[in-house]
C-alpha cells in the first residue's frame, strides 16, 4: 500500500507504561497503534502477552496528529500505519523509543 511519511516521534514514559513487560519484543517495524486516553496520545502494541500500552507521545510533538487521534481515525489503521522505528538498550529512558507515523493513501 503507498504511504507518505508524516514524522517519526520519540516515545515519554516507558517506565510509566508497560514497556519493559515486552520489551524483548519491541523490533525494528513493529506495528504500533494510537489512542486519545486523558488528552495524551498512548502508543500501545500487540504482544504475546495481549495488547500493551507502552508509553506517550509528547504533547508538544504530537499536536499535527492529535485531532485524527482524538476522533479515533488511528485506533482502525485506516489513516496512520505506525511502525517502531528505534529500539535502544542504554541511554535515556525517553530516547530508547521511536515510532515513525505514516499516512496512507486512499484507496
Amino acid at each position: 500500500m503507498k504511504r507518505e511519511f508524516l514524522k517519526m516521534f520519540s516515545v515519554y514514559d516507558l517506565l510509566k507504561y508497560e514497556a519493559i513487560d515486552c520489551w524483548n519484543e519491541l523490533a525494528l517495524g513493529t506495528p504500533v497503534k494510537l489512542k486519545n486516553q486523558d488528552g495524551q496520545i498512548v502508543v500501545t502494541m500487540e504482544s504475546r502477552k495481549g495488547t500493551k500500552d507502552i508509553g506517550v507521545l509528547s504533547k508538544q510533538e504530537c499536536e499535527c496528529i492529535r485531532p485524527f487521534v482524538a476522533m479515533k481515525w488511528a485506533a482502525d489503521d485506516k489513516l496512520f500505519e505506525c511502525l517502531i522505528s528505534e529500539v535502544k538498550n542504554e541511554g535515556d529512558w525517553d530516547q530508547r523509543i521511536k515510532i515513525v507515523v505514516h499516512v496512507k493513501a486512499k484507496k
